[in-house]
């Protein structure tokens, strides 16, 4: 069993769902998306680096931008992993199942407002 601590998006806009769904998530920018589907991890790097903004608004590092494609291969297969999560002053946690993923493409609901695919990888309810 691996232990992760989770955040869902900028914002923590995906959180609502993930607890509805009983899912842990990360996202990518559709464009993004099709390297990591085709498993091009040089091609997803260059195009963060190109087009993508951290956080704080930074240019992506090569690191940064790995570690978001990782990301959303440690989501997609986790299974009996615990999740750990905080919303506001409350701790969350769950175990990850062996259900398969699934990939959901939706408009961000922030500012930044992209286009992404959200990868809900399903777990046992939150408590």
């Amino acid at each position: 069993m691996k232990v992760y601590i989770a955040n869902f998006g900028r914002e923590n806009y995906e959180w609502p769902e993930c607890k509805r769904r009983g899912s842990v998530a990360t996202m990518n920018a559709v464009d993004a998306q099709a390297y990591w589907e085709a498993g091009d991890r040089e091609g997803y790097i260059g195009s963060r680096i190109s087009t993508d903004r951290t956080a704080a608004g930074l240019v992506p590092t090569r690191p940064v931008a790995s570690r978001w494609f990782n990301l959303m291969t440690i989501i997609s297969k986790t299974d009996g992993d615990l999740w750990i999560h905080r919303a506001g002053e409350r701790l969350w946690w769950t175990i990850s199942t062996d259900q398969p993923p699934e990939f959901v493409r939706k408009t961000e609901p922030i500012t930044r407002g992209r286009e992404v695919v959200v990868c809900h990888k399903p777990c046992r309810p939150w408590s």
